[in-house]
């Protein structure tokens, strides 16, 4: 059977690198907002006070930049004020200036290096720097000066989330909740931890307080959903995005979790509109571009896949994702050097990522260089033991190399991971390639039961029967191929040899003839329709069905020997001697061509000389 190469997204939603920007951005600014201090110090100059004033105006409005011009006016009046380089190092990060932030913060801590407060800060700023390890010093030392500051744990709650160690920020985000009972966003975090261990049921528990505790909230539906989604509660899931998108119609992430939510489905064409509502909203979120593109590539639309893949391309070059999307979408239009190309930077760019080597793998075996596929599927089993495809074509590859035995384990991992009508087909292919004919049907019944139109198992299994002389289950199998597929030319010559067995000639015939209708170029055809015709007696028909046959491949045995045989019998023995001549030349240990050359000579000899 033909195999098809892999679409290289799963599931979107699972994997932090599909985080969407809009996500990520929230789950860091909420922080920082959070952290302005309340009131300014009431100090004895005026002018400092009114500086501080209308910075604190200016803070409420999220107007940084002016609040920075009057935090300079303060720090001028008042060079040794902890609270101005504090909340000037905010503005300065909220802003995005992260080197002046920390100049204040580290200035802050000179200032008052046994006030936790400073590096409080300036753990903060370091997060948003990502700067996780010097967060998480930041923090620690902040704790040790002040053991109950819930804002310095919940920072290096974050950073301990952000460096992959969800244990260690459920710990700290553990505390925070306990101090801060009804402060929601401590909730959220402790979800996202949740979420990121796949511990989906503890992630919903902790989105659902904190929907509670704000219910207008549309980060912690969204994010509930793609745990319902986690989950596999596509139900759940939807309702939540709904709900979300009701409350803001303008949140982009609640339109690819829904989106995500009808892909994984294979409802494309709702997750087409929801992508595309999603890019419409942020376009330049590569996520939304990825995923739609491998919703197009699922409707078979691969030149829309690919303008998706290369517009994520265009934001982010170096997006691993991205490249081996659109690798394995030219896979499908028959651009292998092409993919091989974005395959190969896929890997290079991220070599953790194991269905990149799945699609190069593919392409390798497709070129017959089987070492370097089944190296390739077995680094992409190494990466994801639990994969199916890397289990799936490393089966079909030591089957092509000639090693069913070695494929058939790997076979069974596949269908132990995803029972699929195709592997079935496979591993039947393998056994009957064993002799095991027995577990060779009913690997392709199994097939069928799954898949009632899987054209491969119901033509693997006529093979079988008309093997085994089983005419009429052979002839009800490829009828039902023809019924699905009334081009598959394959099938009607495989029903006419039945025929043919079954001296239903003229049935035969008119099978051999619809394939070389639909196939013209195929030699064998032609041959199998003169073989037919032979039969009937129809020797022109013959010799004209063996001379196209001959015509398109000149150094076929049978289709000579079949000629001369017609010839002979037409009495053409001129023409037959040649033909076996030809054969002879070509095969000069064929007996049967010598037996048949001499019967001809012998018949010559005793034809009655015209006088």
């Amino acid at each position: 059977m033909m195999l098809n190469p892999v679409l290289f997204i799963e599931a979107p939603l699972g994997s932090r690198t599909l985080m969407t920007g809009s996500m990520a951005r929230r789950f860091g600014i909420a922080c920082v907002v959070s952290l302005m201090m309340g009131a300014a110090p009431v100090v004895g100059d005026d002018d400092l006070n009114e500086a501080l004033r209308i910075a604190r105006t200016h803070i409420d409005k999220q107007e940084f930049d002016a609040a920075i011009t009057q935090f300079d006016r303060a720090i001028s009046l008042d060079p040794k004020s902890v609270w101005c380089f504090l909340n000037r190092g905010m503005c300065w990060a909220i802003t995005g200036d992260y080197d002046r932030a920390l100049a204040d913060h580290t200035e802050a801590i000179r200032l008052a290096p046994d006030d936790p407060k400073p590096y409080q800060y300036r753990a903060r700023t370091y997060l948003g720097r990502e700067e996780f390890d010097k967060t998480i010093a930041d923090s620690t030392e902040a704790l040790r000066l002040d053991p109950d500051g819930w804002k310095s744990r919940a920072y290096r709650g974050a950073a301990w989330h952000r460096k992959a160690e969800y244990d260690k920020a459920i710990i700290d985000y553990d505390v925070v909740i306990r101090n801060n009972p009804e402060e929601a966003q401590s909730r959220v975090y402790r979800a996202n931890s949740y979420f990121y261990k796949r511990d989906f049921d503890k992630a919903i528990l902790d989105y659902t307080e904190a929907i509670r505790l704000n219910p207008g909230d549309t980060y912690s539906r969204v994010w509930r959903a793609n745990s319902w989604y986690g989950k596999a509660d596509y139900v759940k899931a939807i309702a939540d995005a709904d709900e979300a998108i009701r409350l803001s119609p303008t949140d982009a992430s609640a339109w690819t979790c829904r989106g995500n939510c009808w892909y994984v489905q294979a409802v494309y064409d709702k997750a087409i509109a929801d992508y595309t509502e999603a890019i419409k909203l942020d376009p330049k979120e590569l996520a939304n571009w990825i995923c739609r593109g491998n919703a197009w590539g699922y409707k078979s639309e691969y030149a829309k896949a690919i303008a998706d893949y290369d517009e994520a391309l265009r934001l982010d070059p170096k997006s691993s994702m991205a490249l081996a999307s659109r690798g394995a979408a030219l896979l499908w239009v028959d651009e292998s050097d092409r993919a091989l190309l974005d395959l190969e930077a896929a890997i290079r760019l991220d070599p953790t990522e194991a269905r990149s080597r799945v699609s190069r793998g593919y392409i390798r075996m497709q070129r017959k260089d089987f070492d370097g596929a089944i190296a390739d599927f077995r680094e992409a089993i190494r990466l994801k033991p639990n994969d199916p495809d890397g289990h799936g074509y490393l089966g079909s590859c030591l089957d092509d190399k000639g090693d069913a035995e070695a494929a058939i384990p790997h076979y069974d991992e596949a269908l132990r991971l995803r029972p699929e009508a195709d592997l079935y087909v496979r591993r039947g292919n393998a056994y009957l390639s064993k002799h095991d004919v027995d577990r060779a049907v009913a690997d392709y019944e199994a097939a069928i039961r799954l898949d009632p139109k899987n054209v491969y198992a119901f033509k693997s299994r006529a093979s079988v029967r008309l093997g085994k002389n089983d005419l009429d289950g052979a002839i009800a199998d490829d009828s039902e191929v023809i019924k699905l597929n009334p081009k598959d030319a394959d099938a009607i010559v495989s029903r006419g040899l039945a025929w043919y067995a079954k001296h239903d000639i003229d049935r035969a015939d008119a099978d051999f003839s619809e394939a070389i209708r639909l196939r013209p170029t195929n030699a064998r055809f032609h041959f199998n329709r003169g073989t037919s015709r032979h039969r009937k007696r129809d020797l022109d028909g013959a010799i004209a069905d063996y001379t196209e046959a001959i015509r398109l491949e000149p150094k076929e045995g049978d289709f000579l020997a079949n000629r001369a045989s017609a010839r002979q019998a037409k009495e053409d023995l001129e023409g037959a001697l040649a033909d076996y001549d030809t054969l002879i030349r070509l095969y000069p240990l064929n007996i049967k061509a010598r037996i048949g050359r001499a019967s001809l000579m012998t018949q010559i000899a005793n034809k009655p000389v015209d006088r």
